[in-house]
């Protein structure tokens, strides 16, 4: 089986609508970090495209939090309503528009992404005991995966110095 090693700043475990919400706040915040999105299925934001029958409520005004979530929303340039009940909509009322903004909006600030590669295991170790750390590093997360393709099972090593988990929860396995 094929090993490949890479580096990362950040890696971010799973490209839903928590894993490209940091990738974008650590893009916007630290830009000089390197910071890298891995997704176990073909592309980021599937279950987000399924979300509200299509149609992606985003929140409601009664949410704690809302007016964050609206400020995060208003600054990556998603235009919203509002309706009566305090459900809020993308203004063209589209899962999938919202799902490409935030990819693309990730992507525009420099973030990468490995898509159908599946994390197998993180594990910590301090800088010092790992000899493919990166110089001045003080922790070191190594982060094992693997990726399926027509030529068989591909092997990746990773090592970041922060890990963030946003794996989601069990609704709409077939997404993700």
């Amino acid at each position: 089986m094929e090993r490949e090693i890479r580096r990362a700043d950040v890696v971010i475990a799973g490209g839903g609508a928590s894993g490209l919400a940091a990738a974008i706040e650590l893009g916007m915040k630290a830009p000089a970090l390197d910071v890298l999105v891995i997704e176990k299925m073909p592309e980021p934001g599937r279950k987000i495209r399924a979300t509200g029958s299509g149609r992606c409520n985003i929140s409601n005004t009664g949410a704690a939090g809302f007016n964050r979530i609206m400020e995060f929303f208003r600054e990556i340039g998603l235009v919203t309503k509002t309706y009566k009940n305090g459900l809020v909509y993308p203004y063209s009322e589209s899962a999938s528009d919202v799902a490409t903004l935030l990819t693309e909006r990730a992507a525009s600030l420099g973030v990468d992404f490995a898509c159908g590669e599946e994390l197998m295991s993180v594990k910590y170790a301090p800088a010092s005991l790992v000899s493919d750390a990166a110089p001045g590093s003080r922790n070191v997360f190594m982060l094992e995966s693997v990726i399926k393709d027509r030529d068989g099972l591909r092997s990746i090593t990773t090592y970041a110095s922060f890990v963030i988990l946003a794996m989601g929860g069990k609704a709409g396995p077939t997404y993700g």
